[in-house]
């Protein structure tokens, strides 16, 4: 060794060390973007649940009725009657939706009378109107006339008061 020339320390580092390095750098960048995604999910995700708690409310309180059972409401709900399908005397319709793309009406009424007594009088009107019996099982009355079809669904009496459905439809023409 020269004596003007000092011993040098300089160690370069090993082409490992760069790739060690790279490979931290990627995982650390992973690891946010992970983090990162999970948070705007989750944010999503709790949105989309508030978004849906309230149109369920929402849905709900359109017949608050519907989930009294037991309990008469005190008017009728938006809506109207069925043209050739009588109502029973004194019931209160609490729920109604009607498809026109289906061609289908589904309307729920309350009233004071027994499963039993509801099901006589439509026993004895629907004939008298042109409806003949398809069949009638349990608590359930299915009739048509041309092409329509109605299925009156009685359900048991709460406190006195039965609600019952009316499902129509009118069948399309060949």
């Amino acid at each position: 060794m020269e004596a003007n020339q000092a011993p040098t320390n300089q160690t370069t580092p090993p082409a490992n060390s760069k790739k060690t390095n790279l490979v931290l750098i990627a995982i650390i960048i992973i690891l946010a973007l992970v983090v990162i995604g999970g948070g705007i999910g989750y944010y999503a995700y709790y949105r989309l649940k508030k978004s849906a708690q309230k149109s369920t409310n929402e849905i709900a309180n359109t017949s608050p009725a519907a989930s009294e059972e037991g309990k008469m409401p005190d008017s009728d709900v938006a809506g109207t009657d069925l043209t050739d399908v009588p109502r029973y005397p004194n019931s209160i319709r609490f729920n109604y939706q009607k498809s026109e793309a289906m061609n289908y009406t589904q309307i729920q009424y309350k009233v004071k009378a027994t499963s039993d007594e509801i099901l006589n009088y439509y026993k004895k009107q629907m004939p008298s109107l042109g409806w003949t019996l398809i069949s009638s099982e349990n608590k359930n009355l299915s009739y048509s006339k041309e092409l329509n079809q109605v299925s009156i669904t009685v359900n048991d009496t709460v406190n006195s008061v039965t609600s019952y459905q009316l499902d129509y439809l009118v069948l399309p023409s060949d």
